[in-house]
């Protein structure tokens, strides 16, 4: 009688214990339900990839952000899978420090003067040229995911119950470890360059061959169209581009940790840092016959508006002048949102 009395007692003290410990093993093995919706936002630098000819030219990155909402699926409690959608901002940069004339798709032969009949080539100089890329890019990621609780896992050997219950207390941890690994397919929605930006010079001459002049060269002659424009960012023909890109898939990886907002919380908040590398080029078809810029038709008239009027600007990344006709897209930056428990 003693002995049962003795069970009865040890089971009705344990059960609030053993309570407990199936509610954490749940939230532990599960995470709050095994599905998450997050939403989340990111920060960081952002550069179109490429190469050009020439090496005075120097390609820089920009800032770069970007919206996401993902929806996860643990099917263990330290492995799932992520995916959903996204809209990422992409911001380049090309400068060239010092001018350049010599490049042949920057002289324009075979013009005829329509006062005198003779015929003349058309040269581009810029110097000081800064020209700014930048696009949206709609982003469907497929990722493999990992987390794991932030504790340091020590096994206590005492009674069963007493070291049950310590276990489940660390790992009932607020913190969590994540890393994601997968692929993006990335799908431009809208992209231009900025012409050229503030600074930059275009210098248009008119060359005769048969007296060896480069008229414009030296003095303004605004209504043929020679001379220098030292304001060449203001003007239409230089101000906005659309980027031909074509759809590009990227490897991405991202690590980080998320806290619970309080202990029974289903919430929780993100932190840490993503990186995307596109491994295909973006470039949509082949520019090997694409100048950078070039008269349109009604060039020869002596009706210019201003010296740069009547000319069809491509920009870089249209033209034939990156090497290996290739452009790769990259984002590295800092991640931060909030993680919601869909689970029971």
């Amino acid at each position: 009688m003693k002995k049962i009395f003795s069970i009865l007692l040890i089971i009705i003290s344990a059960s609030p214990a053993i309570a407990q410990w199936k509610k954490t093993k749940q939230y532990v093995r599960y995470g709050h339900g095994q599905s998450h919706l997050s939403v989340s936002a990111k920060a960081g630098y952002s550069q179109f990839l490429y190469a050009l000819d020439d090496a005075n030219a120097e390609n820089t990155g920009g800032f770069g952000y970007g919206l996401n909402v993902n929806y996860w699926y643990y099917f263990k409690y330290n492995w799932g899978i992520a995916t959903g959608a996204g809209l990422t901002y992409y911001g380049s940069n090309i400068k060239y420090a010092g001018s350049f004339n010599s490049n042949p798709l920057l002289e324009v032969s075979g013009m005829i003067d329509e006062d005198t009949g003779e015929e003349y080539s058309l040269r581009y100089t810029l110097k000081n040229w800064q020209e700014r890329q930048q696009a949206y890019m709609v982003e469907i990621p497929v990722m493999i995911s990992f987390q794991t609780p932030l504790y340091l896992r020590k096994r206590i050997f005492v009674r069963k119950l007493q070291y049950r219950n310590r276990f489940i207390r660390a790992n009932n941890s607020q913190w969590r470890f994540y890393a994601n690994a997968g692929g993006k397919l990335m799908l431009p929605v809208f992209g231009n360059h900025c012409g050229v930006m503030p600074g930059s010079e275009l210098s248009v001459w008119g060359y005769y061959p048969q007296y060896d002049i480069n008229f414009g060269n030296g003095e303004n002659l605004v209504e043929y169209g020679f001379g220098t424009n030292k304001n060449i960012a203001g003007e239409a023909p230089f101000k906005q581009q659309k980027l031909l890109l074509k759809p590009n898939f990227a490897v991405s990886v991202e690590i980080g940790i998320t806290a619970r907002l309080h202990e029974h919380s289903k919430q929780e908040l993100m932190l840490g840092i993503t990186a995307d590398y596109g491994i295909n080029s973006i470039r949509k078809g082949s520019k090997e016959n694409s100048p950078l810029l070039g008269p349109d038709s009604s060039v020869h008239q002596t009706n210019h508006r201003f010296i740069g009027d009547h000319t069809i600007y491509s920009g870089f990344i249209n033209s034939s002048m990156l090497k290996n006709n290739r452009i790769n897209t990259l984002f590295i930056g800092f991640k931060t949102g909030l993680r919601f428990g869909l689970g029971k």
